[in-house]
């Protein structure tokens, strides 16, 4: 069987003994999982604490043990299993922000907002 999802998937069924072998192409896409923060809205100096809170090595330490999901922190090694991002042949050339752009443009055109 052939499959394409996220490695943390992947690596939480391998550790529960089933036998899979996971491979990461070269220039394989990210999976971005964002934090933001509205301007001028209540509260703001406790979403400014929350956001400082998930950048800490603590906050990737539990992602990474919870979730299995590689940490962008560079000091939180990888679960057991898996690579540190930084070994990982992803797409380095990546635009986050023309990514994003282009987002909101397909999101309209598809969805008629």
């Amino acid at each position: 069987m052939i499959t394409v999802n996220f490695l943390a998937d992947q690596n939480l069924i391998s550790l529960k003994g089933q036998k899979l072998v996971s491979t990461v192409y070269p220039n394989a896409g990210w999976s971005v999982v964002a934090i933001s923060k509205m301007k001028n809205k209540a509260n703001e100096d406790v979403a400014k604490a929350f956001i400082d809170y998930c950048l800490t090595k603590e906050a990737g330490e539990m992602i990474s043990k919870t979730t299995h999901a590689i940490a962008c922190h560079p000091d939180v090694a990888p679960p057991a299993g898996s690579k540190p991002l930084k070994d990982l042949p992803l797409f380095k050339a990546y635009d986050f922000e023309k990514a994003g752009a282009a987002k909101q443009e397909m999101t309209d055109k598809f969805f008629g907002l």
